[in-house]
């Protein structure tokens, strides 16, 4: 073996190293901060998360779990708007490349929403308007599967005499591929 042929095999060693150091040590709630910012500005309320990471390669998982939504001003802040112990969002990366942004599957694990209308002023799920962008994105999204584990809303509504609870899950249906929706409902509605 000649001398360039031995370097090159060493710089593509080091790079090899490097690689494998770097996926050992990194640390995906680097950008944590950036998605607690941008899904602040989205919503109009403030966002937290506890943990971000991703797994695996060729159909990554992006994992977010903590998150916590809160609710708008004139609301109490002990009460949140949301919440979710964990959302995990698979993707196909090559979809990108035939412009397509596909989350090919979309678990929420534990979510929680509290949907309160008060006796005056807008109820706390009614988000505030978003510019409209310049340019329509360069991606098309799609979405696949939903699946959703434990789920609970909680609707009270003053002026329309209503205070309910909802359960919510997805289970997996024998006849077909897709998961079934099961919504469970208790409370009033309307004042029965």
């Amino acid at each position: 073996m000649n001398k360039p042929q031995r370097r090159w095999i060493w710089v593509l060693g080091a790079l090899v190293l490097t690689a494998l150091i770097l996926v050992l040590v990194w640390d995906w709630n680097w950008f944590k901060s950036l998605a607690e910012r941008r899904a602040t500005s989205a919503l109009g309320r403030e966002v937290r998360i506890a943990n971000l990471d991703l797994r695996g390669w060729r159909r990554p998982t992006v994992i977010v779990s903590g998150i916590q939504i809160q609710n708008p001003d004139g609301f109490a802040s002990e009460v949140l708007f949301a919440s979710l112990d964990a959302l995990e969002i698979t993707l196909d990366p090559a979809r990108l490349f035939g412009g397509a942004l596909a989350l090919t599957q979309i678990h929420l694990q534990k979510p929680r929403a509290e949907l309160l209308a008060p006796a005056e002023g807008e109820a706390n799920w009614v988000l505030p308007a978003q510019p409209k962008a310049s340019e329509p994105s360069a991606f098309e999204l799609e979405l696949g599967q939903l699946s959703i584990h434990d789920g609970e809303v909680h609707v009270l509504h003053p002026r329309l005499k209503t205070d309910f609870k909802l359960q919510v899950s997805t289970q997996s249906a024998e006849s077909s591929k897709e998961p079934e929706l099961h919504v469970t409902a208790a409370g009033r509605y309307a004042g029965q």
